[in-house]
């Protein structure tokens, strides 16, 4: 009875090990769908094509809505503040 018993519960294993990657098979399809949609949702063409069928009136930025932020130097100056910091939590000797 034990060795039938057995039998079955590799069987029923052997099914739901089918099934879960018959579902795994599907969800990775899916997922390589959903990737190529989002690529073409990205395209600038695509963008500006549906801005104009919502009729958003959106456009390009003008001179003024531009910021032109400066780019932090890249020499040694924070590592030295840094340093200062932390010798200002030394206790003194």
């Amino acid at each position: 009875m034990g060795y039938v018993w057995q039998k079955n519960q590799i069987y029923e294993l052997g099914k739901k090990i089918h099934e879960r990657e018959l579902r795994l098979k599907s969800l990775s399809t899916q997922n390589d769908l959903l990737r190529q949609q989002l690529a073409t949702m990205r395209l600038k063409g695509f963008l500006e094509k549906k801005i104009g069928d919502l009729k958003l009136g959106l456009g390009p930025p003008t001179a003024s809505q531009v910021w032109y932020l400066p780019e932090p130097p890249r020499d040694g100056s924070r590592a030295e503040s840094e340093q200062q910091y932390a010798a200002q939590g030394r206790r003194p000797e």
